[in-house]
């Protein structure tokens, strides 16, 4: 073998070895990705400040849609107002559940539209545990067959557990949650939570006559 044929298989080798240093990886490297791109997601972070189209942080001093009532609704009762950011004024515990039946009262009065209203919040969030009625009968504690459904902690019939219950504390209930009943604050928004306590308490014969649009009855003022 010449010297001329050595020195390419010199080369060969030096280059053979050269690339195996380059893609040695240890025993627990996953080995080299083809096409990273593919593997990797370049997704933006929801609030940094390059992300061209994510959510942006909102304005400095501007409030979002319905994080404040009405200014009709306002005028009727002044003290809605704290309920539409609750946990800011009032925390979790008994102290301010009492606190909050005393100072909050309900702007909505039991009429035909509130109810209405709340019955499609009531069917979609509470229905479920307490029953079409508010019975403490619903699909999680009795299954259509009759048999115990997943959960054998039986809520409370309204007609007894409402009954000296203020309005602002079946508010903060509901807000917060209560025993196995989760918080509903954050799917439920303040505006709905109120008619909600119109609907429940409707449900437990606790609201008298229903009251028309025009010739609404407040059962809380008789």
């Amino acid at each position: 073998m010449d010297s001329q044929t050595k020195k390419f298989y010199l080369k060969i080798g030096v280059a053979l070895l050269f690339i195996a240093f380059l893609l040695y990886k240890s025993a627990k490297s996953p080995g080299s990705i083809y096409a990273p791109d593919m593997a990797y997601s370049r997704a933006y972070e929801t609030y940094a400040d390059n992300n061209p189209r994510g959510t942006i942080m909102p304005v400095a001093n501007t409030v979002s849609r319905n994080a404040l009532p009405s200014e009709e609704l306002y005028q009727k009762e002044n003290s809605v107002i704290y309920s539409y950011n609750y946990s800011r004024f009032y925390k979790f515990n008994d102290t301010d559940k009492a606190r909050a039946g005393v100072e909050l009262k309900n702007p909505y009065q039991p009429t035909e539209a509130v109810l209405a209203r709340a019955k499609v919040v009531y069917d979609k969030q509470c229905a479920i545990c307490h029953g079409e009625k508010g019975m403490g009968d619903g699909k999680l504690i009795i299954r259509e067959d009759g048999s115990d459904g997943a959960y054998k902690a039986v809520p409370p019939q309204y007609s007894d557990r409402l009954k000296g219950m203020k309005d602002g504390e079946i508010f903060h209930s509901i807000t917060y949650g209560k025993n196995l009943m989760g918080p509903h604050r954050a799917h439920v928004k303040a505006d709905d939570r109120w008619k909600l306590v119109c609907y429940i308490k409707e449900l437990g014969g606790l609201n008298g006559a229903v009251a028309t649009a025009t010739t609404a009855v407040d059962s809380t003022k008789k």
